[in-house]
Protein backbone atom coordinates (compact mmCIF):
# COMPACT_ATOMS: atom_id res chain seq x y z
CA UNK A 1 0.00 0.00 0.00
CA UNK A 2 1.41 3.37 -1.03
CA UNK A 3 -0.08 6.79 -0.46
CA UNK A 4 -0.62 8.57 -3.75
CA UNK A 5 0.56 11.77 -2.14
CA UNK A 6 0.85 13.40 1.25
CA UNK A 7 0.20 16.96 2.23
CA UNK A 8 1.66 18.16 5.49
CA UNK A 9 0.31 21.56 6.30
CA UNK A 10 2.75 23.73 8.26
CA UNK A 11 5.13 20.78 8.11
CA UNK A 12 8.75 20.83 9.15
CA UNK A 13 10.24 19.04 6.14
CA UNK A 14 9.55 20.90 2.88
CA UNK A 15 11.74 18.45 0.97
CA UNK A 16 9.29 15.62 1.65
CA UNK A 17 5.96 17.46 1.77
CA UNK A 18 4.15 20.37 0.24
CA UNK A 19 4.07 23.13 2.83
CA UNK A 20 1.03 25.39 3.00
CA UNK A 21 -0.69 27.55 5.56
CA UNK A 22 -4.08 26.10 4.60
CA UNK A 23 -5.81 24.26 1.76
CA UNK A 24 -5.96 26.42 -1.35
CA UNK A 25 -9.23 26.25 -3.30
CA UNK A 26 -7.38 27.04 -6.52
CA UNK A 27 -4.53 24.56 -6.17
CA UNK A 28 -4.65 22.08 -3.29
CA UNK A 29 -8.29 21.05 -3.35
CA UNK A 30 -8.42 20.24 -7.10
CA UNK A 31 -5.08 18.41 -6.89
CA UNK A 32 -6.14 16.38 -3.84
CA UNK A 33 -9.45 15.54 -5.52
CA UNK A 34 -7.62 14.35 -8.64
CA UNK A 35 -5.44 12.11 -6.48
CA UNK A 36 -8.46 10.80 -4.58
CA UNK A 37 -10.16 9.95 -7.89
CA UNK A 38 -7.02 8.06 -8.88
CA UNK A 39 -7.26 5.93 -5.72
CA UNK A 40 -10.77 4.94 -6.77
CA UNK A 41 -9.50 3.96 -10.22
CA UNK A 42 -6.56 1.95 -8.87
CA UNK A 43 -3.87 4.18 -10.38
CA UNK A 44 -0.27 3.00 -10.25
CA UNK A 45 2.54 5.11 -8.80
CA UNK A 46 6.21 4.35 -9.18
CA UNK A 47 8.54 4.40 -6.20
CA UNK A 48 12.11 3.21 -6.45
CA UNK A 49 11.47 1.84 -9.92
CA UNK A 50 8.64 -0.41 -8.73
CA UNK A 51 4.94 0.15 -9.42
CA UNK A 52 2.41 0.22 -6.58
CA UNK A 53 -1.33 0.66 -6.58
CA UNK A 54 -2.21 4.08 -5.18
CA UNK A 55 -4.60 3.38 -2.35
CA UNK A 56 -4.47 6.42 -0.06
CA UNK A 57 -4.12 10.16 -0.03
CA UNK A 58 -2.91 11.40 3.35
CA UNK A 59 -3.51 15.02 4.33
CA UNK A 60 -1.67 16.03 7.50
CA UNK A 61 -2.36 19.10 9.59
CA UNK A 62 0.24 20.01 12.21
CA UNK A 63 -2.01 22.88 13.30
CA UNK A 64 -5.56 21.84 14.16
CA UNK A 65 -6.79 25.38 13.41
CA UNK A 66 -6.00 24.79 9.72
CA UNK A 67 -8.04 21.58 9.77
CA UNK A 68 -10.95 23.42 11.38
CA UNK A 69 -10.83 26.00 8.57
CA UNK A 70 -11.27 23.21 6.00
CA UNK A 71 -13.65 20.97 7.95
CA UNK A 72 -16.42 20.96 5.34
CA UNK A 73 -14.16 19.69 2.56
CA UNK A 74 -12.43 17.23 4.90
CA UNK A 75 -15.79 15.79 6.00
CA UNK A 76 -16.83 15.42 2.35
CA UNK A 77 -13.62 13.54 1.50
CA UNK A 78 -14.03 11.23 4.50
CA UNK A 79 -17.56 10.46 3.35
CA UNK A 80 -16.76 10.03 -0.35
CA UNK A 81 -13.31 8.40 -0.52
CA UNK A 82 -12.26 5.18 1.15
CA UNK A 83 -8.62 6.10 0.43
CA UNK A 84 -8.68 9.47 2.21
CA UNK A 85 -6.67 9.69 5.44
CA UNK A 86 -6.90 12.79 7.62
CA UNK A 87 -4.05 13.14 10.08
CA UNK A 88 -4.22 15.91 12.69
CA UNK A 89 -1.75 16.82 15.41
CA UNK A 90 -3.04 18.44 18.58
CA UNK A 91 -1.21 20.98 20.74
CA UNK A 92 0.52 18.22 22.73
CA UNK A 93 2.00 16.65 19.59
CA UNK A 94 -0.33 13.65 19.67
CA UNK A 95 -1.74 12.64 16.32
CA UNK A 96 -5.08 11.24 15.26
CA UNK A 97 -5.57 9.48 11.93
CA UNK A 98 -9.15 9.45 10.70
CA UNK A 99 -10.38 7.35 7.80
CA UNK A 100 -13.75 6.43 6.41
CA UNK A 101 -13.34 3.08 8.17
CA UNK A 102 -12.55 4.39 11.67
CA UNK A 103 -14.35 7.75 11.70
CA UNK A 104 -17.36 6.62 13.72
CA UNK A 105 -15.25 4.98 16.43
CA UNK A 106 -12.97 8.04 16.67
CA UNK A 107 -16.01 10.30 17.09
CA UNK A 108 -17.65 7.93 19.58
CA UNK A 109 -14.50 7.81 21.76
CA UNK A 110 -14.50 11.62 21.81
CA UNK A 111 -18.25 11.62 22.59
CA UNK A 112 -19.07 13.82 19.59
CA UNK A 113 -21.14 13.29 16.46
CA UNK A 114 -19.33 15.30 13.80
CA UNK A 115 -15.85 15.99 12.53
CA UNK A 116 -16.34 19.69 13.29
CA UNK A 117 -17.08 18.90 16.96
CA UNK A 118 -14.09 16.57 17.11
CA UNK A 119 -11.69 19.18 15.72
CA UNK A 120 -13.15 21.87 18.00
CA UNK A 121 -12.34 19.61 20.96
CA UNK A 122 -8.70 19.12 20.01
Amino acid sequence: MVAAHSWQLDGANPDDYLKHASLSKDHDIPQIEDLLAATKDGATVTKGGQGYEASQVVVTFTDVRKARASVGKLADWLRDYKGFVLEVFDSTGSTVRITQQNKMSVLARAKVTSLAEFLDGM
